[in-house]
């Protein structure tokens, strides 16, 4: 489209990451240990002054965005009992649920975030978003010590709970091939239900 982009992201993130944001034009700038850092010095530095800022998990229309995932997974998995999806910022916990349980109300929406950074736990318990302590984890993308004010409230109303998942979970999951974007489908008998994950806290 020929927009100027500028992505913050912290100095954790995967070079892979970061190789693809500049293969696509954009220009990248490190800082932080975690997304957190990286969005305060994207709203405070003069340098940015004049930009227009884009939240990736807060703005409503990137919350909306991410709904059509959950589209795509009744689409595809019309017969899913439950749904797992990954939250840090919460955006794409929000969307989904949202799709889901408007087109399916039955079907149990479970987030999922990182034992070292559970940013939606803290604020369920607060009410509100509130920062949670954040260590790091292998789940780089979803370490956001603060979720959004926008897709908390959304997040709340729609998803039917929230799990929290250790490093040895999380890098088992990655060894086997499964992330945002891939599918892991666990039998019926071990899962609970159909399109589940059996990882010992899911029914």
């Amino acid at each position: 489209m020929g927009i100027p982009v500028t992505v913050l992201m912290p100095t954790l993130a995967p070079l892979a990451k970061v190789s693809r944001c500049r293969a696509f034009g954009a220009n990248v700038v490190i800082h932080g240990a975690n997304i957190g850092e990286a969005k305060l010095l994207a709203e405070t530095d003069p340098e940015f002054a004049g930009l227009q800022y884009i939240n990736g998990y807060d703005d409503p229309e990137i919350v909306a965005g991410a709904g059509t995932m959950g589209l795509e997974i009744l689409e595809q998995l019309p017969e899913a009992d439950f749904v797992v999806i990954p939250c840090g910022g919460a955006g794409l916990l929000a969307g989904s649920a949202l799709a889901i349980k408007t087109l399916k109300p039955t079907c149990r929406v479970i987030g999922v975030e990182p034992k070292r950074c559970a940013s939606f736990l803290a604020a369920l318990e607060a009410g509100e978003p509130v920062a949670a302590p954040t260590t790091p984890t292998l789940a780089d993308g979803l370490a956001v010590p603060t979720v959004g004010g926008n897709a908390f409230l959304v997040a709340r109303e729609y998803a039917d709970d929230i799990e929290q998942v250790g490093e040895h979970e999380i890098g088992t999951l990655r060894c086997a091939g499964v992330g945002s974007a891939g599918r892991y489908r666990g039998s019926d008998q071990a899962s609970g239900g159909r399109g589940g994950v059996d990882q010992g806290h899911l029914p």
